[in-house]
C-alpha cells in the first residue's frame, strides 16, 4: 500500500436525533469530498487536517487525535495521476469563521450520512458509513443512560462522543 500522503477530515454536527456531515466541492472537477490537503508525513497529518478545515471550508471545532483510517483517491483533473492516500480525522465541528482562505472557491453543504455516503467516492464512502454507525451507537448508549439514571436526579453536561 502506497504511504499516507494526504490528511483530511470528516466534519460532523450533532442535528435533532441524528448528525449531519459537511461536503465540500473540490475545485477542479467539482466533485464532492472533504476538507484536506498534502502533509509531510504521518507525524503532520493531524495539523494538516485541522489546516486544511480551516482553509477550505472555515471550520471551527475539535479534531480526533485518532484517526477513523485512510481511503484512496485519484485526482480527477490530472488523468493517470496516482492514487493519493488520505489519513481521514472526525472533526465535532462548533462553528464557521466569517472568512477564509478558499471561501467562494468550493460550494459546502451539510447532509444526512445517507446523502453523504452516496455523493462521495466508494472508499471515503464506506469510512463515513463507518463512523456514522459509531456515532448513532454512542449516542444509544448515552441516552439510555440518561435513561437509568435515577428518578429525581438531573444529569447534567452534554453527552460525550468519548474518543471522537
Amino acid at each position: 500500500m502506497p504511504s499516507i500522503s494526504h490528511a483530511g477530515v470528516l466534519p460532523y454536527r450533532a442535528r435533532g436525533r441524528g448528525y449531519q456531515f459537511l461536503l465540500i466541492t473540490t475545485r477542479g472537477t467539482k466533485r464532492w469530498s472533504i476538507p484536506k490537503g498534502h502533509c509531510r508525513g504521518i507525524g503532520h497529518a493531524h495539523r494538516t487536517a485541522l489546516r486544511e478545515a480551516y482553509e477550505e471550508a472555515g471550520l471551527e471545532g475539535t479534531v480526533s487525535k485518532k484517526p477513523i483510517g485512510t481511503f484512496a483517491q485519484r485526482k480527477r483533473s490530472q488523468p493517470g495521476s496516482p492514487k493519493t492516500i488520505v489519513l481521514l480525522f472526525p472533526m465535532r465541528v462548533v462553528g464557521q469563521a466569517e472568512s477564509w482562505p478558499e471561501k467562494g472557491q468550493r460550494q459546502l453543504l451539510w447532509m444526512g450520512p445517507r446523502k453523504a455516503t452516496h455523493l462521495v467516492d466508494a472508499d471515503l464512502s464506506g469510512l463515513l458509513r463507518r463512523f456514522s454507525g459509531e456515532l448513532g451507537r454512542k449516542r444509544a448508549r448515552s441516552k439510555a443512560r440518561e435513561r437509568s439514571a435515577p428518578k429525581g436526579r438531573k444529569q447534567t453536561g452534554k453527552a460525550s462522543l468519548g474518543k471522537y
